[in-house]
């Protein structure tokens, strides 16, 4: 949590309103809190509702025009937030995105750069198509006004409130991915997105199917349906050498659940690899 906090107060941006929401934390997280809050707009240690309420809580406290939050494994890059400030002079009131880092708790060389691509409500919809929709919360802006609009985060939704609160947002204002890194995330086993990644798939197809009737020239399900039963059987040997059996189950019912007869064929159609690779050496 510190290195976060740090990381948001050396940006030494004039015009910053830094609140913190910290769930009830019986480790030193509120120790650490009191360290700063002399540079802090509002904090508060309580119980809450989940992540969703927390964030909602927090930015409704706010009265910026630009807003994002971090969480407590996440860090800004220095200068993000002047370079989102610039941004925001020159393009006006869109989600700013840009580049991020990313890395596995105490594996400094698991470090890798990843661009930001594909932030639009056609691309959102899209979500499985992951070469061209790229991109990172902690380096994600917007509007506050708007996400106070729009009644902020589903807090119904546990992996995917984001991925809903930008295709709410993107329905209204346009996105511009800029090139500077801006924040750096850190992944760790115990992570809910780590430990159930598996499930993230199928809660975003929850999600973009909320929103497919306004998909630009209409929604082509069989198109749909093909690609994402593909992407359940390229997932599921992946996730179950990762998690197990379990996670190789929910990835399987949740491409039935979409279509039995093409995840049946799928099923078959990798079988068959797996057994000329198996017969043909190699």
């Amino acid at each position: 949590m510190e290195e976060t906090i740090v990381s948001v107060l050396n940006q030494g941006y004039p015009n910053l309103e830094y609140i913190i929401m910290d769930g009830g934390s019986t480790d030193n997280s509120v120790d650490i809190i009191k360290k700063y809050e002399k540079n802090l707009h509002f904090w508060t240690s309580e119980p809450d509702r989940g992540q969703s309420h927390a964030i909602n809580r927090g930015l409704m406290r706010g009265s910026g025009e630009l807003a994002n939050w971090l969480n407590s494994d996440d860090m800004l890059k220095p200068g993000a937030l002047q370079a989102v400030a610039d941004a925001w002079q020159q393009y006006g009131p869109l989600i700013i995105a840009g580049h991020y880092e990313a890395f596995m708790h105490g594996q400094p060389d698991t470090m890798h750069e990843y661009a930001c691509i594909g932030v639009s409500f056609k691309q959102m919809l899209r979500f499985w198509e992951e070469d061209l929709n790229q991109w990172c919360q902690p380096a994600m802006f917007f509007p506050l006004p708007l996400f106070k609009e729009l009644g902020g985060c589903d807090e119904s939704l546990h992996y995917t409130m984001d991925h809903d609160l930008w295709i709410r947002m993107l329905q209204r204002i346009d996105a511009i991915c800029i090139e500077p890194v801006l924040a750096k995330a850190r992944y760790h086993t115990a992570a809910k997105t780590s430990m159930h990644d598996y499930k993230v798939l199928r809660h975003k197809r929850l999600v973009a199917e909320r929103y497919w009737d306004q998909y630009p020239g209409g929604w082509n399900m069989a198109e749909f349906r093909r690609a994402y039963i593909n992407a359940c059987g390229e997932r599921f040997s992946q996730y179950r050498r990762r998690h197990g059996r379990e996670a190789g189950i929910y990835i399987l019912k949740d491409g039935f659940e979409v279509s039995p007869l093409r995840m049946a064929l799928e099923i078959c159609q990798r079988g068959l690899g797996m057994l000329k690779r198996k017969f043909s050496g190699s």
